[in-house]
């Protein structure tokens, strides 16, 4: 799995929604749920303190995506 963050202390958020974005293709492929809910926590963090129009975005298609996968289980 790829690092969500650079170890820097600086944060490159540019480089973080493309991660976070493979990421959640990545799940969706695969059906990988429990990858899914780390990467909604991520994304709902990083939305609420940085409040980017693609962070907020991409904190949407992550719970979207969470919800996809949890209903898919059942059917």
């Amino acid at each position: 799995m790829t690092t969500l963050v650079n170890p820097s202390p600086t944060l490159d958020l540019s480089d973080s929604i493309r991660q976070l974005n493979r990421r959640l293709d990545f799940d969706l492929t695969y059906r990988f749920l429990p990858d899914a809910r780390d990467c909604e926590a991520v994304t709902r963090f990083l939305a609420r303190k940085c409040k980017t129009p693609a962070l907020v975005a991409l904190a949407r298609r992550a719970r979207t995506t969470v919800r996809l996968l949890e209903v898919s289980r059942h059917v």
